[in-house]
């Protein structure tokens, strides 16, 4: 199962943590929730047993807020990580994101960073090797301000040209891009 669910209003912060080889999501905030974590490792989590569907690394979703400095995030199925909703918001500060695969079920997606109808602001953060894209956001409303942001070596899902992006925004979203870098994707 997860290894921290935050919900409710309710608020975690967790410093200097390993988060290994979870199921499903290693770490899922929703309902006004906030989870800030700093200086930790997230990686190898795995699909749900039943679906084979997720083995996401950081989930937030309606109106939750995700803080996460220092952090490498690697090796995680589906999506590395994935904030949902209006009023949602996401703050990633020197973080890697990187070698998210795509679902143990369908080998579908395999996302780095998603973005739907929140906000996020990511700074100094390396999205890399990931499958289908790097960085995928959209949403009428929604906002992403990207700060000294490198995305590279994003792999393709199928020979299509849907995929192997490494920023792909749709559905009206709202970018502020300032120094960064695409390579190989």
């Amino acid at each position: 199962g997860n290894a921290l669910s935050v919900s409710a209003s309710a608020s975690a912060s967790v410093t200097r943590a390993a988060l290994e080889r979870n199921q499903a999501v290693a770490v899922f905030a929703d309902d006004l929730a906030s989870v800030q974590l700093a200086d930790a490792v997230v990686r190898g989590t795995r699909s749900a047993e039943a679906a084979g569907e997720f083995g996401w690394v950081l989930g937030a979703e309606t109106g939750a807020s995700l803080e996460v400095r220092r952090t490498t995030i690697a090796e995680n199925h589906e999506v590395g990580v994935q904030v949902h909703g209006a009023g949602t918001s996401l703050l990633l500060e020197d973080v890697v994101v990187r070698d998210t695969a795509g679902s143990e079920a369908t080998g579908g997606n395999g996302v780095g960073v998603g973005l739907q109808d929140g906000s996020g602001r990511l700074t100094r953060v390396a999205v890399e090797r990931n499958q289908q894209s790097g960085i995928l956001a959209g949403g009428a409303g929604a906002t992403l301000t990207l700060t000294d942001v490198a995305v590279r070596e994003t792999r393709s899902v199928t020979d299509d040209d849907r995929t192997g992006r490494g920023l792909e925004l749709v559905f009206g979203i709202v970018v502020d891009l300032e120094r960064g870098s695409f390579e190989r994707n």
